[in-house]
């Protein structure tokens, strides 16, 4: 399953689209700036890690991941949300800001090793769709899933490329960059053997003597480890903690005709400013 079918679970058609420029100018993540509330935390709890196959793959977050229907994505938003009843253009607007918040949970939020178990939320088909049930990965009874997370898994996290999907109203989410995980590089098990400081025990590289390859043993490691990512993410959004509560993107990627577009991970803003 192709990464843009993860984000179509939340698409609307273009006539029922919130545009970006109609929502509130203030610190919601359509601009540089972001707020973080307890609200959002709640939302950020409730999201689904579900695997997109999109290049080498990777978790992407999605809120109703068994049901693609519009009106019950917005269901799930009111619920939610709570309070008094509001309009469809309000609940849209929440949810932006909401993924926002999430994006930014990811790339900042801290989780201590352990082991873990979450409710699994996934129906059984879908679920079976995901490389750690298929590969058995963890330790699943019923619908507990059971995850050990280790120091391995915690530098991959620092290193994560969290990208965000975005067409427009609830077409959007936030995910992991599928090409590339963890760093620059296409071939993800260079980054990964970096992060994890593991040095390649291969042949020697042709296009480098001082060089060697992984063995395809350390990359049959690699690649369990960048499966067991997706249920470490559901621990993260289930038990991590974020600390600062307002963050900006330091970029902006200029478009030729149009304004300049804020892009880059969420960095905490310092509490004096």
């Amino acid at each position: 399953m192709q990464r843009r079918a993860i984000l179509s679970w939340l698409a609307l058609s273009a006539a029922s689209c919130v545009p970006t420029t109609a929502l509130p100018a203030e610190a919601n993540g359509e601009s540089d700036e972001l707020l973080v509330l307890p609200e959002h935390l709640r939302f950020i709890r409730a999201l689904q890690a579900v695997w997109a196959y999109d290049e080498a793959g990777a978790p992407a977050l999605a809120l109703s991941p068994n049901d693609s229907a519009y009106e019950a994505i917005l269901r799930r938003v009111k619920d939610l949300r709570g309070g008094p009843a509001v309009s469809r253009y309000e609940l849209v607007a929440y949810y932006r800001h909401a993924m926002f918040a999430a994006e930014a949970f990811l790339s900042n939020a801290v989780l201590p090793a352990g082991i873990y178990t979450y409710r699994n939320a996934l129906s059984p088909v879908l679920r079976q769709e995901q490389p750690f049930a298929r590969e058995k990965l963890c330790a699943i009874d019923g619908d507990d899933v059971s995850v050990e997370v280790r120091a391995e898994h915690l530098a991959l996290l620092r290193r994560m490329n969290v990208r965000m999907g975005d067409d427009g109203g609830l077409d959007m989410g936030p995910g992991v960059d599928g090409k590339r995980p963890y760093g620059d590089r296409s071939y993800y098990y260079g980054d990964m053997a970096e992060a994890l400081h593991l040095e390649p025990e291969g042949a020697v590289r042709d296009d480098d003597a001082r060089s060697r390859a992984l063995t395809d043993e350390q990359k049959g490691r690699l690649d369990r480890l960048h499966h067991e990512m997706q249920p470490v993410l559901q621990v993260l959004l289930a038990n991590g903690e974020l600390r600062p509560t307002r963050f900006r993107r330091p970029q902006t990627l200029p478009v030729t005709g149009l304004r300049h577009i804020p892009f880059g991970p969420w960095t905490p803003v310092p509490v004096e400013q």
